[in-house]
């Protein structure tokens, strides 16, 4: 048996609360996670975990491991990297750290020898018959298929459930491949799929070069902006699938995963772009205008940031629409002669300026003006920033390379949200960043991630809650199916797509087969309670209730419209909307969100004491 050695270390700590300084003294302490021989148990890893993300998880971090788990304290070992065998000495650690190393894109020498990744470069080769353009992409599933061998060969060491997760991953990887492949042959194939290859290129390549320039430099001084190895993969998979409507990945969602900084930005932009011109190059004229992507984002600095860097890919289309050298052989703009547009919907020896806020109280207008002067550089620019303070608004979308230090106060509710945060800072390679975290003693939540914090840094990304998504659920259907089945309707059927056409359903009775029969084929059947059956007859009591409501209606006399009369003379109504109350039961099932988030209304609290009088100084929880 193999010795081991445990230290101990004791620390008063000093605790400040809002009016006092309180002191106390803990016992700092160890448990060691194995049951014997100093192992980690597999029931702690996941390995045994029935949920696929969990197992993922438990695969990926197999060969780290988490000796101990510190009570009122962190802990530490000195097991090397790799060492399976156990450790030999565990301590507790009052002031943990740990290096969160950078996830970097592929940049294999190889690969980057025998596939083009130039946006320009396969621009120009798409001018072609596409012969050029596959012999420049022909190597990258093959390379991707070596790198999967590899992968394969380490099967043979796995136990038996590790090696029938990483199976299934491999087949995936395999479709991946084979959707890569698909994608060049059509590019080769196919000169409308490639003339909306080439347009993409060109856009992203322009508006890369005018970002990285910004406002002074000379952006045709700059290198050829180069594809991720993943990114273009990424692009090359979802081709078929967003050019041909007919073809089996029209039904595919993909998750680009990529941790942040890595660019999944550019890689769903090319996407945008690719449906944008496809589109305009399969009709003339104005056929091709109306909207083309949606994109939709959370929270405000993600939509800024965003929204700016579509703007940048959605100018340089339109640029090129208007360009003369882009017109076919009859004359025509390739591109259509309707704009292409892009619209919004409503942690040195000077004094510390005022700080900077960055949360929900500060207007739009002023978040974004916020966001340019964090962007400015010291001694360069005037509008500078030396501290700004901010809520978890700025997870996301807050994209400046300069940032360097951060200070979380707390730990954030999910493990998304802190690495997300965290991860505003250190983004130059050349200049990693330093995050604080200050963490409460007594919250639990802060306690637990003190006390593991090397091994929870260690497995970053195995934190990472998993999203549910479950759109056929009970609940679900009661909130949004009646307003899915009026859309659908009005979308198949002209005559029923005006507002004052509600009362056309009853002479149009075979859109109710078509509509069901849609939305029921589209359903998983385990998925939905009581099968598929039962939805079908939901959709119909719908129609029913539909056709009910708007004979009501009409035997009233009333004008009768879909939404643009005041209730109860129009059949959608908001959820929370007070009217719902008053309308017949029938009528109440026509209910359509402007967001999935609307459960329940405000609440306007008014504070008394036990005795039913006004408590001072309460009124701001209303």
């Amino acid at each position: 048996m193999r010795a081991l050695t445990v230290f101990f270390v004791n620390r008063r700590t000093t605790v400040h609360r809002f009016y006092s300084d309180i002191s106390y003294a803990f016992q700092a302490r160890l448990e060691l996670v194995s049951e014997s021989g100093f192992r980690p148990r597999r029931d702690l890893s996941g390995y045994r975990a029935q949920d696929w993300d969990l197992r993922i998880a438990d695969l990926h971090y197999r060969d780290l491991n988490e000796w101990a788990v510190g009570r009122n304290a962190a802990a530490g070992w000195d097991a090397p990297e790799g060492n399976v065998h156990g450790v030999t000495r565990v301590w507790t650690d009052p002031l943990p750290s740990a290096e969160v190393e950078r996830v970097a894109p592929n940049e294999d020498a190889d690969l980057k020898a025998r596939v083009s990744f130039g946006m320009e470069t396969l621009a120009q080769l798409a001018e072609g018959d596409g012969v050029g353009l596959r012999s420049a992409l022909a190597d990258l599933p093959g390379l991707y298929g070596t790198w999967i061998n590899a992968e394969r060969g380490k099967l043979g060491g796995l136990p038996a459930r590790r090696k029938e997760t990483a199976e299934r991953l491999i087949a995936d990887m395999e479709k991946a491949k084979a959707r890569i492949a698909t994608g060049i042959d059509l590019l080769a194939t196919d000169s409308k799929a490639r003339d909306a290859f080439r347009f993409m290129n060109l856009a992203v390549a322009m508006a890369a070069r005018r970002r990285v320039a910004g406002t002074t430099g000379d952006h045709a001084t700059l290198a050829e902006p180069q594809w991720r190895p993943f990114q273009l993969a990424f692009v090359l998979l979802n081709l078929a699938g967003l050019v041909d409507r007919r073809h089996v990945d029209r039904e595919t969602a993909d998750l680009l995963f990529f941790p942040t900084g890595g660019g999944k930005t550019e890689a769903y932009l090319g996407l945008a772009a690719i449906v944008i011109a496809h589109r305009r190059l399969g009709g003339s004229g104005v056929l091709g205008a109306g909207v083309a992507v949606i994109m939709r984002y959370t929270l405000r600095l993600l939509t800024l940031d965003q929204l700016t860097r579509a703007a940048g890919v959605v100018c340089a289309l339109e640029l090129m629409r208007t360009d003369a050298k882009n017109v076919d052989d009859k004359g025509r703009r390739m591109l259509g002669d309707w704009p292409i547009e892009i619209a919004d919907s409503p942690f040195a020896d000077r004094r510390i300026k005022e700080p900077m806020e960055l949360t929900s109280r500060v207007s739009t207008d002023e978040v974004a003006k916020a966001k340019q002067r964090l962007e400015a550089v010291f001694g360069r620019d005037a509008e500078t920033v030396d501290i700004a303070l901010a809520t978890n608004m700025i997870s996301v979308g807050l994209d400046i390379t300069r940032l360097g230090v951060m200070v979380v106060q707390g730990q954030p509710k999910t493990a998304a949200e802190y690495i997300q945060a965290t991860s505003r800072v250190g983004r130059d390679h050349n200049r990693p960043g330093i995050v604080l975290a200050v963490l409460n003693l007594h919250k639990p939540r802060d306690r637990m991630h003190f006390e593991q914090f090397g091994q929870f840094h260690r497995t970053f990304y195995r934190a990472v809650e998993a999203t549910s998504v479950t759109p056929w659920a009970a609940r679900a259907l009661d909130r949004a199916l009646a307003a899915v089945v009026v859309a659908a309707a009005r979308h198949v059927d002209g005559a029923l797509t005006p507002d004052v056409a509600v009362n056309e359903l009853k002479n149009n009775v075979w859109i109710r087969n078509l509509v069901r029969d849609s939305i029921v084929n589209r359903a998983p059947e385990r998925m939905i309670a009581d099968g598929r059956a039962a939805l079908a007859a939901l959709i119909d009591d719908i129609f029913d209730a539909w056709i009910e409501t708007s004979n009501e209606q009409a035997a009233g006399g009333n004008a009768f419209a879909y939404a643009k009369k005041k209730s109860p003379h129009r059949l959608l109504h908001m959820p929370l909307e007070p009217e719902i109350a008053n309308l017949a039961e029938p009528h109440r099932r026509f209910v359509a969100g402007r967001s999935m988030r609307d459960v329940e209304p405000n609440v306007t609290l008014k504070v008394r004491d036990p005795h039913g009088n006004t408590i001072a100084n309460a009124d701001d929880l209303a």
